[in-house]
């Protein structure tokens, strides 16, 4: 039987002489569209008809478009094929983790704590040395020797300055008896002088065995209280230790002292007098604790011995027209007056540096307020305006014999002063080479003779 259809696509009508089964797969021969065949029962009811696209433009247009098509579907038969990923579930973190971040935390924080503690409240090496100085001492001085061969070409000038003197001389014969160099085995001195002897006291870089006192010249071993030392051959140059004796107190430290000293005082000393009111540490208070920390230090107290005192200034002669003849002479004498009435102690310190050098002198005033006045009177005088103003006689004076006047005009650029506690502070600063042409000169004006090292 013949049959008409209706293409669903173009509408273009197909006669076909035999009836189609329901189902078959039809091709229209005008668009190439295919379709399947209705059902005859459904011939009387008119064809689903699919909805036209608007015609392309040109050819060109349109086959993109059913390549667009039939791509679509590939893609969405792809997606349906693919499982389906499943969305990652928030991890819990683990308690003992949690736990092990916060110790660790608070383990780092309490290191750094107890590191700024250490730091801040640290004391310097002289501290414990400074336990073995006799109870009557009244001048102390201390060089840190590994600190100063960190710079070369100033220790080489300070070795030169320091060649012939005493502490070296003993720091010679006791690196021999360790069977080495003084360079390679000092790290520290401390030298100390007292009514009745001096006392030198020498700090090792390293451990060594105290056995190697027996080694030192004429050593014969000796006991008191417990305690062994010896007494050996005095040593060449140590003009203020004769009679030697020598002892152990750690195996870091080495005592040299005057066999004049009382066995009383000698036994003291033995023991160490750390925390004892006849401590150095604790007899040059708020001085003592400021001026060892320097490379090169010094201090002089005025509690057990009257004679260190400067001398109350005599009656200034004065000129025809009634002033001083010497105004360097009479501020001088003001200074000493000024020192022997108001303060219990004084003291210098140089602090090296590969660049600058940084020079203190401090005053140990009787209180705050007399340390406070001190420093008005600074902030008053011409001194204070550095090199704006010409200075006063007495500083010209002081600075006469360094050798060079560069090292006056730094030290007076640099000039300052400033009160802390009981302590008036003069400071200034200078160009680290160029102190070494004058580190003896300048010392020389600093400290008396009998309280540099050794002499």
């Amino acid at each position: 039987m013949a049959v008409e259809l209706k293409c669903p696509d173009c509408s273009a009508k197909l006669r076909l002489k035999v009836a189609p089964e329901a189902g078959t797969e039809i091709e229209c021969p005008k668009c190439t569209h295919v379709f399947s065949a209705p059902r005859l029962d459904d011939e009387d009811e008119p064809l689903p008809k699919k909805k036209k696209r608007p015609a392309p433009d040109t050819d060109d247009e349109a086959k993109p478009r059913r390549k667009k098509k039939k791509a679509g579907k590939g893609n969405a038969k792809a997606k349906s094929d693919q499982p389906k990923k499943r969305r990652a579930k928030k991890k819990e973190t683990n308690p003992m983790v949690l736990v092990g971040v916060i110790l660790f935390g608070l383990m780092v924080l309490g290191l750094v704590v107890t590191l700024l503690v250490w730091f801040l409240g640290r004391k310097p090496a002289a501290y414990e040395m400074l336990n073995y100085v006799p109870e009557d001492a009244h001048s102390v001085t201390g060089l840190n020797i590994s600190h100063i061969q960190k710079y070369p070409e100033f220790f080489k000038s300070c070795e030169q300055a320091y060649a012939t003197k005493g502490f070296k001389l003993a720091g010679d014969a006791f690196a021999k008896a360790l069977g080495s160099e003084a360079n390679d085995v000092l790290d520290y001195m401390v030298y100390a002088e007292s009514l009745r002897g001096d006392t030198l006291i020498l700090r090792t870089k390293t451990e060594y065995d105290t056995d190697a006192l027996s080694k030192l010249p004429g050593a014969k071993k000796q006991s008191l209280d417990g305690h062994t030392y010896y007494l050996i051959s005095d040593i060449a140059g140590m003009t203020g230790i004769t009679r030697t004796r020598v002892f152990a107190p750690t195996n870091r430290l080495v005592v040299f002292c005057a066999g004049s000293i009382p066995d009383s005082v000698f036994k003291n000393m033995m023991n160490g007098y750390e925390g004892n009111e006849k401590s150095m540490n604790v007899r040059s208070g708020e001085l003592g604790k400021r001026v060892t920390r320097g490379t090169w230090w010094g201090l002089r107290l005025f509690d057990t011995n009257p004679k260190n005192k400067p001398a109350p200034p005599p009656k200034v002669e004065q000129s025809g027209t009634g002033m001083p003849i010497d105004e360097g002479d009479r501020a001088t004498k003001e200074i000493a007056s000024t020192t022997t009435s108001s303060a219990k102690g004084y003291g210098f310190k140089i602090s090296v540096g590969s660049r600058t050098m940084r020079l203190e002198v401090d005053v140990w005033m009787r209180d705050e307020e007399s340390a406070t006045s001190m420093y008005d009177k600074f902030k008053e005088s011409t001194l204070a305006k550095g090199d704006e103003e010409e200075p006063p006689r007495w500083w010209k004076k002081f600075m006469q014999g360094l050798g060079d006047k560069k090292i006056g005009n730094e030290l007076l650029t640099n000039v300052g002063a400033k009160a802390s506690g009981e302590v008036f502070i003069f400071y200034s600063e200078l160009d680290t080479k160029l102190m070494m042409t004058a580190l003896g000169s300048l010392v020389n004006k600093v400290v008396p003779e009998e309280q540099q090292p050794g002499s």
